[in-house]
């Protein structure tokens, strides 16, 4: 249902648009999601309960069309709902630990994953995924160009035009090193910070695929950084994240590689989920967008 609503939100949007949604439909995360979200409650890994609302009861009958998880009210929330503002280091810091935890359940993706039926079709950089992502991206990328100029002016435009005429140059790292099951829409709408500790608990998983754990941090520090010092405090983020998820895991992660990581993890995001919301934002305006759209060129330009 909501893979319909979006194709009709695109095909208001115009012919292109409309037409593209439709030919990449089932590679914008939200396929299968209705199964994804029962089987991720029902892992029974302390790490990754310790960090999401109580799981209390997961019903799915494939016959009926119905699928349900009940989840446990969260009343100890101290940050929640918070993608208005820049976020503390200390919010910071408390969101990354147990992201790191969380990326290290899955961190050995064949043995723990493998090919589960509740995935969604995963991409990888070949010559028709590159075709199919550039046409997609394109028509979104038409779409976003208005919003983009009056937020961020024109080095936002370039940038994405740049980066859809070269993704072979920057995706291949996205494929490379530490692949973990990732959330893949992580920021302040879909996470909370509970209790005098701030403990993560991080909700609407419904879009979480098979990726590289740089795309999550990604997406949360364009949404946590302030614009005018985002350029400043993301190399400390950066690295404070992989010291983290390097304890989390176990294992040693090259920096040359993490580092390169992230630059194609921004780049997908403005790519796969910043124009797209800027779709969503001509019909229902997406308040945090113009902030975080502004923030993301100043980490491209830091990085790139």
């Amino acid at each position: 249902d909501a893979i319909k609503v979006g194709q009709q939100v695109a095909r208001l949007c115009g012919h292109q648009l409309g037409d593209a949604y439709a030919t990449w439909r089932d590679h914008i995360g939200l396929t299968r999601g209705r199964l994804r979200e029962l089987a991720i409650y029902d892992t029974d890994d302390q790490r990754f309960l310790h960090h999401v609302p109580a799981p209390l009861a997961v019903l799915r009958n494939d016959d009926r069309g119905e699928w349900l998880v009940a989840l446990e009210y969260v009343s100890d929330a101290r940050v929640a709902n918070a993608s208005d503002r820049a976020w503390t280091s200390r919010e910071i810091d408390a969101a990354l630990r147990g992201l790191a935890a969380l990326h290290a359940v899955w961190r050995d993706v064949s043995e723990t994953l493998g090919s589960q039926s509740w995935l969604p079709p995963r991409r990888r950089r070949c010559s028709a995924s590159t075709a199919a992502i550039s046409a997609a991206g394109s028509a979104l990328a038409a779409n976003a160009r208005p919003a983009f100029l009056s937020w961020a002016g024109p080095a936002l435009v370039n940038a994405h035009e740049s980066l859809l005429c070269g993704i072979d140059r920057w995706w291949q790292p996205l494929d490379n090193g530490l692949q973990t099951l990732i959330h893949n829409d992580f920021n302040p709408r879909n996470i909370m910070l509970r209790g005098p500790s701030l403990r993560l608990c991080a909700y609407d998983w419904e879009l979480a695929t098979i990726g590289a754990p740089q795309r999550d941090l990604a997406e949360f520090l364009c949404f946590v950084l302030a614009p005018e010092t985002a350029a400043n405090d993301a190399p400390f983020w950066l690295q404070r994240y992989l010291d983290l998820l390097e304890e989390q895991t176990g294992i040693t992660i090259d920096p040359i590689e993490w580092e390169a990581g992230f630059r194609a993890a921004l780049c997908d995001f403005l790519i796969d989920r910043l124009a797209m919301y800027a779709m969503i934002h001509r019909f229902r305006p997406q308040v945090f967008l113009p902030r975080v759209v502004r923030t993301w060129l100043r980490l491209h330009n830091r990085f790139s």
